[in-house]
């Protein structure tokens, strides 16, 4: 499957996804690679997501492990160790929302946040040929916990041979894309670690104000902030978003600044992304986060008073 394949089939089984709430069954040969959506929640037969994905599972994988929030291992549960490959190597992962000018989008109804986790697992050319169920597990810091459940089966094909020997093709699916190349079409399997979602801190605020100036202190050794934005969720459709802007000094002292964009909106949940500081092996806390109210203000722009700030899902 290539980069230019890609977006196709996920948008393709990422609606059939959000319709029956179910993982998408799919077929892989041996020695390629295959993209696989995962379940937001622990009943494959609910429709409507009770904790996000993300919560409870890292994004993190074999070429690119996450220190903040832990590794996924995937493996094949009939799978002999003996004699084959049974865990797989994950290439990738990232999550994916709805486009704004669609639909769901719009009315904001499947735009649960952090949106479809999407993963990019290499089969092992020696994979067991067949139907194969798969567990997931979350390592962190050594220590292996359950993961999110997968229900359904990959199918594993038997390898390609290679029409002039007769060898098997044990070569990773390349993926290529059309623009930013000097040729027509070039490898752009390095880029796929890039769209992992950094570890993101949401700061919930009841009752919600219609503009904010919010102050966090943070530990500066430890982690370095990239972003802050309006959290998007069930009830923040991604075309009716809050301007957010902000003010990081790197000594550990963050000033985010956010107004609704929408007469009569408010801001519930304002987040900021980070990355662990270079050389640092032990995760951000939750408590080591300290978020404060400068100033607030109703629709009218009427000062109010501080809303109660709440680390509504933690730290990724």
């Amino acid at each position: 499957m290539k980069a230019r394949q890609l977006l196709a089939c996920v948008a393709m089984a990422l609606g059939i996804a959000a319709c029956q709430a179910r993982p998408v069954p799919l077929a892989a040969r041996a020695g390629t690679s295959i993209t696989i959506l995962l379940q937001s929640t622990d009943n494959p037969l609910r429709s409507v997501p009770t904790q996000p994905l993300s919560a409870r599972a890292a994004y993190g994988g074999s070429v690119v492990p996450d220190l903040q929030r832990g590794t996924m291992i995937f493996t094949f549960d009939t799978c002999d160790p003996a004699q084959n490959t049974c865990e797989l190597e994950t290439q990738g992962a990232s999550a994916v929302l709805p486009a704004p000018s669609s639909k769901a989008a719009a009315d904001g109804a499947l735009g649960a946040a952090p949106g479809q986790v999407v993963v990019l697992l290499h089969i092992p050319p020696d994979a067991p040929v067949g139907p194969n169920t798969m567990s997931i597990t979350k390592r962190l810091g050594g220590v292996d916990s359950p993961g999110p459940g997968y229900w359904g089966d990959i199918e594993v094909l038997p390898p390609a041979l290679d029409p002039g020997t007769g060898d098997p093709i044990d070569n990773p699916t390349p993926f290529e894309r059309l623009l930013g190349c000097s040729v027509s079409v070039c490898d752009a399997s390095d880029d796929i670690p890039k769209v992992t979602p950094r570890p993101e801190v949401q700061i919930g605020m009841t009752p919600a104000p219609s503009s904010v100036e919010l102050r966090v202190t943070y530990p500066a050794s430890v982690i370095n902030v990239r972003d802050a934005f309006q959290t998007v969720g069930q009830q923040v459709p991604l075309n009716d978003r809050g301007l957010v802007w902000y003010l990081d000094d790197g000594g550990g002292t963050l000033t985010i600044h956010a107004a609704a964009t929408t007469p009569g909106a408010v801001l519930d949940t304002i987040s900021f992304v980070f990355e662990l500081e270079n050389g640092v092996t032990t995760p951000l806390l939750a408590n080591q986060v300290v978020p404060t109210v400068v100033k607030a203000a109703d629709a009218n722009g009427i000062p109010m008073s501080p809303p109660t700030l709440t680390l509504t899902k933690g730290i990724w």
